[in-house]
C-alpha cells in the first residue's frame, strides 16, 4: 500500500545536461566506489564547447577523495577532470546531439559512518553557438554501509587433554 513517485526531465534542443551516478554502492567504510558522469548536448544544430563543472567531494563526505585523476580527454581533446577532494572538469567539447561518459574512482574514508550522503555538482556551463549556457547540476546519493563481520575466540585458548 505504498506510493511511488517519478520525475520526468524533458530535454530540449539547445540544452546541455549532466547526470552522475555512484556505481557499486552501498560501499563499506575504507572501500572504493566509482562515480560516473554523463554530459549530453541535445542541440540539433550546434556543437557545445568550453563545458565545465566542479564536484566538491568533501561536501559529500569529509575525506572522500579521487584516486585516479587526472583523467585526460574524457569529453574531447583537451578536456580534463582533475583534483582529489574537489573535482574540476574543464575543456569539454561535444558534437550536436552527442554524449560522453567518464568514471572516476573514489576512496571512502575508513572511519565513515553508515548512512546516505547526497551529492551535487555545480551547475554545468558551456557555450553553444557562441552563447554561454548554464545547465542544472547533477545529483545522486552515496550509500555507506558496514559489512557485518563475525569473529570467534575461545577462553582459555589452550585446553589440556588430561
Amino acid at each position: 500500500s505504498g506510493t511511488a513517485t517519478a520525475s520526468l526531465t524533458v530535454n530540449t534542443p539547445g540544452q546541455l545536461a549532466i547526470s552522475q551516478s555512484f556505481l557499486e554502492d552501498p560501499i563499506p567504510p575504507g572501500g572504493t566506489v566509482k562515480l560516473s558522469f554523463t554530459i549530453s548536448n541535445f542541440d540539433r544544430d550546434f556543437s557545445a564547447s568550453a563545458i565545465s563543472f566542479t564536484e566538491d567531494l568533501d561536501a559529500i563526505l569529509p575525506g572522500l577523495q579521487a584516486v585516479n585523476t587526472p583523467l585526460l580527454n574524457p569529453c574531447g581533446a583537451g578536456s580534463m577532470l582533475s583534483g582529489t577532494s574537489t573535482l574540476s572538469f574543464s575543456g569539454g567539447d561535444l558534437a550536436t546531439e552527442s554524449t560522453c561518459t567518464f568514471t572516476v574512482t573514489l576512496q571512502v574514508p575508513a572511519g565513515a559512518a553508515p548512512g546516505s550522503y547526497p551529492a551535487s555538482s555545480s551547475n554545468l556551463t558551456g557555450t553553444i553557438n557562441g552563447s554561454p549556457f548554464t545547465g542544472a547540476p547533477a545529483t545522486d546519493v552515496l550509500f555507506i554501509n558496514y559489512t557485518p563481520q563475525l569473529a570467534k575466540s575461545f577462553t582459555p585458548s589452550l585446553i589440556g587433554t588430561g
